[in-house]
């Protein structure tokens, strides 16, 4: 038994924000912009002992020839021992239509930059797809399946932290932050819904044996969204920013630990 989330990634537009800002292009500037993301999606099927397959496709329209040297290639950042990753499919989509796959040996595994001088980030690695014969106006394209080798907590799914931080390195590149709210019980029409439903009991000890003592609001998450689109909050990326009140800290270390 797994739980399909199919997330189109409200940090999409965040990109698109941010790549137009970098560039200082206008809505009658547009031309100046180096690269479009047509389509950012993640699927991830998490299994009953914790463990995650997730499948990413992205399309990236290449608009200048600038961009070429950074976006004909892409890393896809892992684990090396925690994770796999599976090139399902990638090609060169020319601008008439046409599709140039990738060569599988311009599919090659390396160390992100550096981190062989960072003892902590041994472990890291990409797997680089080298797109071919790109031009301005083409669009490269891939689908990789993503998948966990086991549970950090078998169990339990948790991942939010390794994910940002991979997709920081390969978004920086770009001249973008990311980050990520992972919001606990948050006062929405759904909670309310919940705390008055058949797990409602579960929920309410939640909120009670934490350090808050309460659900959280949507004025609060949106705070810290501001905070990391805006420019007080420009030198953070590759965070994940837990919001749920002290719940978390209370199943690890307080009266919610499983006994």
């Amino acid at each position: 038994m797994h739980t399909n989330l199919k997330l189109r990634l409200w940090g999409t537009a965040a990109i698109s924000v941010a790549v137009a800002a970098i560039s200082g292009a206008a809505p009658a500037q547009t031309q100046n912009i180096p690269a479009r993301i047509r389509a950012q999606i993640d699927k991830i099927e998490i299994q009953a002992n914790g463990t995650a397959i997730e499948t990413i496709h992205n399309e990236t329209q290449i608009l200048t020839a600038a961009a070429i040297t950074q976006l004909a290639q892409l890393p896809i950042g892992y684990i090396e021992s925690m994770q796999d990753v599976d090139i399902v499919e990638a090609y060169t989509q020319k601008a008439d239509g046409r599709k140039i796959a990738v060569d599988k040996g311009a599919i090659i595994t390396r160390q992100p930059p550096g981190a062989s001088q960072l003892p902590m980030f041994s472990d890291a690695k990409q797997r680089v797809i080298v797109f071919p014969n790109v031009e301005p106006g083409d669009t490269v394209v891939y689908t990789a399946h993503r998948r966990d080798k086991s549970a950090m907590f078998p169990g339990h799914y948790l991942r939010a932290g390794l994910r940002v931080m991979a997709e920081a390195v390969r978004w920086g590149k770009r001249g973008t932050r990311v980050n990520t709210i992972s919001p606990g019980i948050i006062v929405t029409p759904l909670a309310k819904d919940e705390l008055t439903g058949p797990r409602g009991a579960g929920y309410r000890r939640m909120i009670e044996l934490s350090a808050a003592g309460r659900a959280g609001t949507r004025d609060e998450v949106g705070t810290v969204g501001a905070l990391l689109m805006g420019t007080d909050g420009g030198f953070i990326t590759g965070s994940d920013f837990l919001k749920d009140g002290g719940v978390t800290a209370a199943y690890w270390y307080g009266e919610l630990a499983p006994k």
